[in-house]
């Protein structure tokens, strides 16, 4: 999860299909649900509690812990990147964003929980379920962030995405709850199990009250051809939106940093500044709240400016906080 995003749009949302109604308050807050649920993947398995029992049991080697994390989670990123404009293409040709998003949910929730059986010495099973797991999360993000356009006008999107950001945080808030009570107890190769529950459970909501509103394309060919070739076309087309091309260029520097921070703070707090675990369960609950309050805000930054200039704001934030997180001579300055 990051604080600010590009879920909004310029354009109008689409009238879809003319026996759909227009999104009621209810199916708006089953969308933000699937960030409630998702939330714990990142929280859980990318930040605070799996990172530490893949360094400290799975590998049992700091250094070369790091080295196998760094090229887990950089290869399901490339696979991501990759796939992206493949996916996307053929949930457009076949209107199947939700059948999708189902998928990738299912396969995210199904990777968290399976990743509480590797133990010590099985690094290659647990390394490769953390890539497929880390696959179809950052997948299901790309997917429901289509879903936004189609349930808000653009002047209400920013405060809708921003109310997504922070019942994901709540998400994150509940499950690093539940997984202190279980690292607590020395359960804590039980916590990438609750995980998988939890994400099962609590994004039921979205697939039983979010409707898929775009219309299937008539077919112009194979599926698999069609989605290359819309995606070949768009790359071949890039030097005529000189402002989305530039918009995606920062977005990948700008992810790319927080991708790096949210992946390592958990060692980073551990190893280089000396947190216990326990300590940083504490640390990582109370920044839930603080993220889900910067989410509200900058939505709302959002709709009354510009996303240029909330997305601006946020990357000066982060740069700020990275830096002095860098440079804390003591845990109450990191903190």
């Amino acid at each position: 999860m990051t604080p600010a995003d590009a879920r909004s749009d310029s354009a109008p949302p689409p009238a879809g299909p003319p026996s759909i109604p227009p999104a009621t308050r209810g199916e708006r807050l089953a969308w933000c649900g699937f960030d409630f649920s998702n939330s714990a993947f990142t929280t859980i398995i990318i930040t605070v509690a799996y990172p530490l029992y893949f360094a400290g049991v799975v590998v049992g080697d700091a250094a070369r812990a790091d080295l196998w994390w760094s090229a887990g989670l950089a290869l399901s990123q490339l696979i991501v990147l990759l796939a992206a404009p493949i996916l996307g293409a053929v949930a457009d040709e076949k209107a199947a964003k939700k059948r999708l998003l189902f998928v990738t949910w299912l396969g995210s929730s199904l990777g968290a929980a399976a990743l509480s059986f590797p133990g010590a010495g099985q690094l290659l099973v647990a390394w490769g379920i953390l890539v497929v797991a880390n696959v179809a999360f950052a997948s299901g993000e790309n997917l429901v962030a289509g879903f936004l356009p189609e349930l808000a006008p653009p002047e209400e999107q920013g405060r809708l995405s921003g109310l997504g950001w922070a019942i994901g945080y709540f998400g994150g808030l509940f499950s690093l709850v539940f997984a202190k009570l279980l690292s607590d107890r020395g359960l804590t190769s039980s916590i990438p199990l609750m995980t998988g529950v939890f994400m099962l459970v609590a994004g039921l909501p979205t697939f039983l009250f979010l409707r898929e509103r775009a219309v299937p394309r008539p077919p112009t060919g194979p599926l698999l051809r069609t989605a290359f070739a819309d995606a070949t076309l768009a790359w071949r087309d890039r030097k005529r939106f000189p402002d989305l091309r530039r918009l995606l260029l920062s977005l990948f520097f700008q992810q790319a940093g927080v991708v790096i921070v949210i992946s390592f703070a958990g060692l980073y707090g551990k190893n280089e500044i000396g947190l216990t675990e326990s300590e940083l369960f504490v640390l990582f609950i109370v920044l839930q709240l603080a993220a889900a309050g910067g989410a509200v805000l900058f939505g709302r930054i959002q709709d009354r400016t510009a996303s240029k200039r909330a997305l601006a704001a946020a990357v000066l934030v982060w740069i700020a906080s990275v830096l002095l997180a860098v440079g804390a001579p003591n845990r109450e300055v990191f903190y």
